[in-house]
């Protein structure tokens, strides 16, 4: 009892000292002129069944509502109490790395791939069979936590490592994903947010600070920057940004309503439909299936080096009751798996 009740006033102080000049609205039915004026300009963060929700500062309210008059005024995210009982932190999964690494040394390598400016260190957990050399085998990263506060997405990323590897020459199917590929995850991408439950990192929105085309010079926050540079380490085909909720499997452009040319559309349709065949999650194009969201991780991805970068939104709700966690892990394997059996 004590413990819950610590966690539920950690949840309280966490979002009144991150989110407290924020306020969340919904808007319901808005046409798309509207929606991509919004977009330019506030963060909208979730699709509902009849309308978006929208973070708003404070200091733009005024603003936000010439846009859209009829908005509705939720509960502002400093009133919001979530019950983060059962969920790994920042230290748990930094401390479970490292044991993954020393029980399975043959074919796991933990890499850090820089510090961000609150000193947490960035992880990247390499899985292959030959782990210490690069082979030239398909290159796949899956990354979570982009959001801070989506934290249902650090569950399902390290269950998927326990799969994997727990299943290695036991299981023919597990065992050629990692023989025939070198499967990168980063769980944390952007630790400060998800140590303090916070969506942000120092303040911006980390799936917003990402160069698109028509924006090239842009510079990120200290974790994008860092992801950034990662990525252009390697030659990732494919990569997965879990984020959540909605229940969708996106592909790019974000940033445009424009589609990619019509045979990369034609392959993210079909490698997005097979993922999604039996979890029933909505496809689609990330402008079109939810709203202009400029400045992506997939958008970069794909512009940059042709790689088939998705986006996923997970589940209902960025952090559901933790008994409900399995079913959110057990829905999602099987489209993860999928998408690492394509290259």
């Amino acid at each position: 009892m004590k413990f819950i009740l610590a966690s539920l006033i950690f949840s309280l102080s966490a979002l009144a000292h991150n989110n407290n000049n924020l306020q969340i609205y919904h808007i319901s039915r808005p046409d798309a002129k509207t929606m991509d004026l919004v977009a330019d300009d506030f963060e909208v963060v979730k699709k509902l069944s009849n309308g978006f929700e929208v973070y708003v500062p404070t200091s733009k309210v005024e603003q936000f509502l010439k846009l859209v008059p009829n908005a509705e005024l939720q509960l502002e995210s400093n009133m919001k109490a979530v019950n983060f009982e059962g969920y790994r932190t920042y230290e748990s999964v930094s401390a479970e790395l490292i044991a993954l690494q020393n029980q399975y040394p043959q074919i796991i390598k933990l890499e850090t791939y820089g510090t961000t400016k609150s000193n947490h260190k960035l992880y990247a957990l390499k899985i292959s069979d030959n782990v210490t050399v690069d082979e030239d085998e398909p290159e796949i990263m899956i990354t979570s936590a982009t959001h801070g506060d989506e934290i249902i997405t650090v569950e399902v990323e390290m269950e998927l490592i326990l799969t994997l590897l727990s299943n290695y020459n036991k299981d023919p199917r597990f065992t050629k994903m990692i023989n025939d590929h070198e499967l990168y995850f980063i769980p944390m991408v952007n630790p400060q947010g998800y140590s303090r439950r916070d969506r942000y990192a120092l303040n911006t929105d980390p799936n917003r600070d990402y160069p698109y085309p028509g924006v090239e010079g842009k510079q990120s926050v200290d974790c994008i920057d860092s992801i950034r540079k990662f990525f252009h380490s390697h030659d990732f085909k494919g990569s997965i940004d879990l984020h959540a909720s909605g229940k969708l499997v996106m592909f790019p452009w974000g940033y445009t309503k424009s589609s990619p040319p019509a045979a990369d559309e034609a392959n993210f349709q079909y490698l997005t439909k097979s993922m999604a065949e039996i979890n029933k999650y909505e496809v689609g194009q990330i402008s079109k299936i939810i709203y202009v969201a400029k400045g992506s991780s997939a958008d970069y991805y794909y512009w940059k080096n042709k790689t088939l970068a998705l986006g996923i939104e997970l589940s209902t709700s960025k952090s559901p009751p933790f008994r409900s966690v399995p079913n959110v892990v057990e829905e999602s394997k099987e489209m993860i798996w999928r998408f690492i059996e394509h290259f």
